[in-house]
């Protein structure tokens, strides 16, 4: 009914991106996460998506009754879903990717434009 994605916190895991909070998402389940994880934290601090709970685990009382509320939502698993494609679709990362190529080849015929 829930996921948990439990990754300790530290200052390097903000840029990750948890590639299973997009599966969970995928399969229809609202995650309890640990806090300041990739940019998902944001999203689940809103209330979207799941909850999550700090380091010391002081909060997790709250963090798990705002996933139970989570749960309790009609369209939960549908709202999950859209989430997963919204967010995490493969089509995002292909945009980028092909936003970076440009730069990329922008760039090299700059280098060779000032080169001649």
């Amino acid at each position: 009914d829930l996921a948990f994605s439990t990754i300790r916190p530290a200052p390097s895991k903000r840029g990750q991106c948890p590639v299973k909070n997009g599966e969970y998402w995928a399969a229809g389940l609202p995650i309890l996460m640990s806090d300041g994880i990739g940019d998902d934290h944001l999203l689940m601090r809103e209330g979207i998506g799941g909850a999550v709970f700090n380091a010391t685990f002081s909060d997790l009382g709250t963090a798990l009754d705002r996933v139970a509320g989570i749960m309790r939502r009609p369209g939960v698993r549908q709202d999950m879903h859209a989430l997963a494609v919204r967010t995490r679709s493969l089509a995002i990362a292909e945009r980028l990717l092909n936003e970076l190529l440009d730069d990329i080849r922008k760039g090299s015929r700059g280098e060779q434009a000032v080169g001649r």
